[in-house]
């Protein structure tokens, strides 16, 4: 999900796990798609248990969504 709302569909992360393994370590790429502007590094940073749990309530995330 991104900030302004919108919702990617689904996908899912196999072995080597290579989304997870770029988040531990402070980035992922994003270029799921040819073209598409959302495409490039994006830095992580994670949230404490409050903070992401307004985050949550903001963005109407559920954990069904997941």
């Amino acid at each position: 999900m991104w900030s302004d709302g919108t919702r990617e569909r689904p996908f899912e992360d196999y072995p080597p796990w290579s989304w997870v393994a770029e988040m531990s370590e402070g980035f992922f790429d994003w270029d799921v798609r040819p073209g598409d502007p959302r495409s490039g590094r994006y830095e992580v940073e994670w949230m404490n248990a409050d903070d992401a749990r307004r985050a949550w309530a903001e963005l109407s995330i559920r954990p069904e969504y997941f």
